[in-house]
């Protein structure tokens, strides 16, 4: 029986989908490109993701002027503005 993992293939910016047999010796049985392009990659937490089902997939696209921005004391802010005044 095959086993299939998520790969990232380096070499031509893509994830594929790689089919292998686990016996005495490892054996890549097959491979699938699922999709092309720059990925976000992130080495704190997944930058992709499965439906329960297993019918839809998300995967972040890289981009290359993005930015981050950082809110502190948002809850604050956010309790501030529901209870109808401001935090400031």
């Amino acid at each position: 029986m095959a086993t299939v993992f998520l790969a990232r293939d380096v070499r031509h910016n893509r994830r594929v989908a790689v089919s292998v047999k686990l016996a005495a010796a490892f054996e890549i049985t097959g491979r699938q490109t699922l999709f092309g392009g720059p990925f976000a990659v992130s080495y704190l937490h997944a930058s992709y993701g499965g439906s329960p089902d297993g019918r839809q997939f998300l995967l972040l696209k890289a981009i290359a002027d993005a930015q981050t921005l950082v809110v502190v004391g948002w809850r604050a802010e956010r309790n501030a503005q529901l209870a109808g005044r401001s935090a400031r």
